[in-house]
């Protein structure tokens, strides 16, 4: 994974494989992100993240936007 800093401006992207033992299938998952500071320790953001399972015809794939604020 990386991030990339920008002003107020947070990017990051990710790719991970797992490759397991006996009767199971490998798995890749990825995501990128951005984010955005509206306020000191608040930040508004949105990811898009997906896995691919080895053997299956379908990728699953997610939406998240959100806050995340800090105390």
């Amino acid at each position: 994974g990386a991030d990339y800093y920008m002003d107020k401006w947070t990017f990051g992207a990710g790719y991970s494989v797992a490759s397991y033992d006996v009767d199971a299938n490998d798995v890749d998952k990825w995501f990128v992100n951005a984010g955005y500071g509206i306020a000191p320790n608040t930040t508004v953001y949105a990811e898009f993240a997906g896995q691919d399972v080895e053997g299956e015809s379908e990728t699953d794939t997610a939406l998240a936007i959100g806050v995340k604020a800090e105390f």
